[in-house]
């Protein structure tokens, strides 16, 4: 938590006393800043200029009647929400309104394009100071096929390697974030013929058991005609 003036200048900090303290430190070009000095909750994500640690920043502006004297920040770290996000076959990721994966369970695509950018933004992206040290290198994404329940891609490692996956996603439309889900196909597939076989299995054990439970029904429906038969036979033989 920091409190800024008007310019932009930390001049209160609650990691006064760590390694990196924010006091002294000018923020003025952060968007969330230019948003609550213009009197709106500022919201951002950034790779901290100071710290280089991922957090979601809170802004709110500091007002004296009705002057704007600063704002009020708060940081938010984020790695733990990632680190509990982790699971077998799925792969999570956030993206920003421009496409940047800034959230990932896999940390190789962390800071990558996911999708189109021009040049334009990208080079906005980069005057923001929003992700220091990294290059937004686009991933190699290819369309295969879109159902209603999600999109089927090739993610390419290289000319030749790549994996297919299920992309399903949802937009946080408040914050302007694509929070997604990428399932490998493989064991989507594995599972698919799986099921297939249970399922197959059951339709065919339920076609024996209804086809001698027929069977059954037709052998007593002949062994009473046959009775019925038999039986007069007998009374005719009993009156002659």
């Amino acid at each position: 938590t920091y409190i800024m003036d008007r310019e932009g200048l930390t001049i209160a900090s609650s990691n006064w006393n760590t390694e990196h303290p924010f006091v002294g430190r000018n923020f003025s070009y952060r968007p969330y800043f230019q948003q609550a000095m213009k009197g709106h909750l500022g919201r951002y994500f950034a790779l901290g200029t100071t710290s280089s640690k991922r957090g979601y920043y809170f802004a709110y502006p500091v007002r004296k009647d009705r002057e704007i004297l600063g704002a009020v920040v708060i940081k938010t770290n984020i790695d733990v929400v990632e680190k509990q996000w982790e699971y077998h076959d799925e792969t999570f990721m956030v993206t920003d309104p421009e496409n940047v994966v800034f959230l990932t369970t896999t940390s190789q695509w962390r800071f990558r394009i996911f999708g189109d950018i021009d040049p334009a933004t990208k080079a906005l992206i980069i005057e923001s100071r929003r992700y220091p040290n990294s290059d937004l290198t686009p991933m190699d994404i290819r369309p295969v096929k879109t159902y209603p329940f999600g999109d089927v891609i090739n993610l390419y490692r290289s000319d030749v390697e790549f994996t297919t996956y299920l992309k399903q996603s949802f937009f946080m439309e408040e914050a302007g974030w694509n929070v997604q889900i990428l399932s490998d196909i493989k064991p989507i597939r594995k599972k698919i013929v799986e099921v297939n076989i249970f399922v197959g299995s059951v339709i065919l054990f339920s076609y024996l058991l209804l086809a001698l439970f027929n069977q059954r029904r037709l052998r007593l429906a002949e062994l009473k005609r046959f009775e019925i038969q038999a039986r007069r036979v007998l009374q005719e033989a009993n009156e002659k």
